[in-house]
């Protein structure tokens, strides 16, 4: 007889396959409810597919065995009596009745699907590689995943009593072509408010630049807004670009900009920033030591107000004309 509550343990470890048997079945059980967040973070993050014997009757014994189930060895009373899960009291339903799972497998004993409540999957092969269909009370996702097994597509659709074949968003993964195949670009297209946006991402994995346009009336795209990132050799943001765009006759015109500039100190995790607005320096953060720092505010006409800190205390506020002291 087949062990029918690894099923979800399986599918994390279809998701991410170097995760050892006890320790995603000991994971699965713990966040049972919380499902759908487990296994989409599996599938965002780990990005893989599951191996050919996904769900083989070699492999629930094999986990089956892991666990205890036919070496003797005991559970743990955390694993014994869960917090969540299909053998929790929050897996009751409004009959007192614990809540079934239910799996399908092709003839080679690939899962085709799954379904635990109002939780759903199915997984099939297509032209572009293979596609998983995961579906809840809100939401329809369907992953694409290419022969190389990295996310190609991933589409959403509101998952309401009105069908609709138009979907609410849909993104497209973009990897690399050398060996590495790092994850270069994604493009989401917001269906329904017409939302379109580019991120961008270097070889450190860190996005670099965030584009987002607009549909106008005429199904043109307008640009509305840029954010460009720089980094230091240790992947922390030493600069931050943002500007913003307004449709003028039919075409996009900067209308606000800000820059961040960060320094960073080995006395502080905090760091230095330099704030500039429509390119005017508006605040600028310094530390004195680990203790110590001031954070001085700029104004029209020369004016800036000094505010000086000690323990996170403000202790001092200052202000200057130029470089003179006019109040205290």
């Amino acid at each position: 007889m087949e062990i029918i509550f690894l099923s979800l343990g399986a599918i994390l470890n279809f998701l991410n396959p170097h995760v050892p048997a006890s320790q995603e079945w000991y994971f699965s059980r713990s966040v049972y409810s919380d499902y759908s967040k487990t296994f989409y973070h599996y599938y965002e993050y780990g990005e893989y597919l599951p191996n050919e014997n996904l769900f083989s009757d070699d492999q629930s014994y094999e986990a089956a065995d892991v666990l205890g189930y036919e070496s003797g060895v005991e559970l743990t009373d955390v694993l014994e009596n869960p917090a969540f899960g299909p053998q929790s009291g929050g897996a009751l339903n409004g009959e007192g009745s614990f809540i079934p799972e239910t799996f399908e497998r092709k003839n080679d004993n690939t899962l085709a699907f799954f379904e635990y409540g109002e939780e759903k999957l199915s997984v099939n092969k297509i032209p572009e590689g293979t596609s998983i269909v995961s579906v809840n009370k809100d939401e329809v996702i369907q992953r694409i995943y290419g022969e190389d097994n990295l996310l190609k597509e991933k589409t959403f659709w509101k998952n309401s009593s009105e069908k609709t074949e138009t979907p609410a968003k849909k993104i497209i993964f973009t990897y690399s072509s050398d060996e590495q195949k790092k994850l270069i670009r994604t493009f989401e297209e917001n269906f329904q408010g017409g939302i379109f946006v580019e991120n961008i991402y270097g070889q450190n994995g860190k996005c670099t630049q965030i584009k987002k346009w607009a549909a106008g009336e005429d199904n043109r795209k307008y640009l509305t807004s840029v954010q460009d990132y720089l980094y230091d050799e240790e992947n922390r943001v030493t600069e931050k670009k943002v500007k913003e765009y307004s449709v003028e006759n039919d075409r996009s015109r900067l209308k606000y900009s800000q820059r961040n500039v960060y320094a960073y100190k080995d006395f502080t995790d905090e760091a230095d920033e330099d704030f500039y607005e429509n390119g005017e320096l508006r605040v600028s953060t310094k530390h004195i030591d680990d203790k110590i720092k001031n954070i001085t505010y700029f104004f029209d006409d020369d004016f800036k107000l000094v505010v000086r800190y000690e323990h996170g205390i403000k202790v001092s506020e200052t202000v200057y004309h130029k470089d003179t002291e006019v109040k205290r």
